[in-house]
């Protein structure tokens, strides 16, 4: 439960206090806490949405990072193939370096920060439209090879875009980034607390369901689990981003 962020907590509070109110209520353990739990959500609730969510905005970076460097990385080697094939058919490779120098010179871009990614994108939007001819020679899975540099192009965009909402999200956060934090520590110490009351009132009390506890608060086991996935995911992400491209 300490991975979870604090627009975990309060889908798990809005569960626990919704849908799973009635269990909660079944032991004089949830009975005490109710009202304190509901304090903790209406403060998490109160919170500006950019201080809620923390972590995520870094995943989607990187996610849209991924997405970007793949398609990059696919339309630097379809153009290699046709480079490496000069002698056979010339105007081809004329035209798959052509569309190389514009769109991805080299491989080491694939490195760069997100800022530059997405400065590149920018210069290179209007491209598309003036190459769009040749890029429709080349045919790829999917279409063709102005669907990949479409893709790659609005990859860098959105990164952009992004980048963008993470430094508002660092201005806004500046000034309560400490509550926040004070306050997502507070409130899963309260739901630990209550967790482990519960379960003394079961050792003490058989007439209760055997699995209280779990059905309980079952949804925070769930999003922990998801938030645990969501990290290691985004690891990996990072350690193939960290790998040099050209190999």
């Amino acid at each position: 439960m300490r991975n979870l962020l604090l627009e975990d907590l309060l889908l798990g509070l809005n569960d626990l206090l919704g849908k799973r109110v009635t269990l909660l209520r079944s032991s004089a353990t949830g009975r005490t806490y109710e009202p304190l739990l509901v304090a903790q959500r209406d403060a998490i609730q109160a919170l500006p949405e950019a201080a809620r969510r923390g972590a995520p905005l870094a995943e989607q970076l990187a996610e849209k990072d991924a997405r970007h460097d793949a398609f990059g990385a696919a339309i630097y080697h379809m153009t290699e193939a046709y480079l490496r094939l000069e002698s056979y058919d010339p105007d081809a490779a004329t035209q798959a370096k052509a569309i190389r120098e514009a769109f991805i010179p080299t491989l080491s871009e694939l490195r760069a920060s997100y800022p530059t990614e997405a400065a590149a994108a920018t210069r290179r939007m209007p491209k598309l439209d003036t190459m769009k001819a040749e890029l429709k020679q080349f045919p790829v899975m999917g279409g063709t090879l102005y669907k990949w540099v479409k893709e790659y192009v609005k990859a860098g965009k959105e990164l952009e875009e992004l980048y963008s909402d993470r430094s508002m999200e660092r201005a806004d956060r500046a000034s309560d980034r400490g509550p926040a934090g004070t306050l997502r520590g507070q409130t899963i110490g309260l739901l630990m607390r209550a967790r482990a009351m519960m379960q003394d009132e079961l050792d003490a009390n058989k007439e209760l369901p055997r699995d209280l506890v779990e059905r309980t608060f079952g949804y925070f086991d769930e999003l922990a689990l998801t938030r645990a996935s969501k990290t290691t995911g985004s690891k990996k992400a990072k350690a193939r981003q960290d790998k040099p491209a050209d190999g």
